[in-house]
């Protein structure tokens, strides 16, 4: 909003300080999107390592009453619901969640799981009662007893098959900003400078 107002304000009062500070500004946001850029590809591996030890701590932490972290686990939930898996690694990492450890089967008569997990789980062990698709659910059957699909290998599967519209969409959007650059940099020159546009303000 910010550069909208500078770039608008600028380029219809005709001041040059205005206008400076706009094309100042796109040239440090188009720096930075090369600069993420570059980075994410030379050091994919280490945000990847990175990535999951973040998503392995969440999964430790997960708790629904945690305010804190309530819209990272909301998130991660979009995750396993939509890409129908359940743990970065494996399934088996939920097992390292404190409540899911400290909810033993003999209080609850039931088995402990993230209700995100759901669509991960095969079609026989899915007849218990779903009723939610946050925090936690329970079934009166282990359903981590057969092996799920790890979210990590979606995940990465979803970015190689969209990866030629994440750069397109990004590409597209640098372009847009080289003209606002370019078109910014002309007016800013074209602007007589012993007329003082500022007067215009009063």
């Amino acid at each position: 909003m910010m550069m909208g107002f500078l770039g608008c304000i600028g380029a219809l009062k005709e001041v040059k300080c205005m206008l400076g500070i706009y094309f100042t500004l796109l040239v440090f946001l188009l720096a930075s999107q090369i600069t993420v850029g570059v980075l994410i590809y030379t050091q994919r591996k280490s945000i990847e390592k990175q990535l999951g030890n973040a998503v392995q701590k969440l999964i430790q932490n997960y708790d629904e009453s945690d305010e804190k972290l309530q819209s990272l686990e909301e998130s991660w939930d979009f995750i396993q619901m939509q890409f129908s898996c359940c743990g970065w690694n494996n399934s088996q990492e939920w097992m390292k969640n404190s409540k899911m450890k400290n909810n033993s089967i003999e209080l609850l008569k039931n088995f402990t799981y993230p209700c995100s997990c759901y669509n991960s789980f095969p079609q026989n062990i899915t007849s218990f009662n779903f009723t939610k698709q946050t925090g936690f659910c329970y079934a009166p059957t282990n359903p981590f007893r057969v092996p799920l699909k790890s979210c990590r290998s979606n995940v990465f599967e979803w970015m190689r098959e969209n990866i030629m519209s994440i750069m397109i969409v990004s590409i597209g959007v640098s372009l847009v900003e080289l003209f606002a650059m370019t078109l910014s940099m002309l007016l800013c020159r074209n602007i007589d400078p012993d007329y003082d546009k500022l007067i215009r303000f009063q």
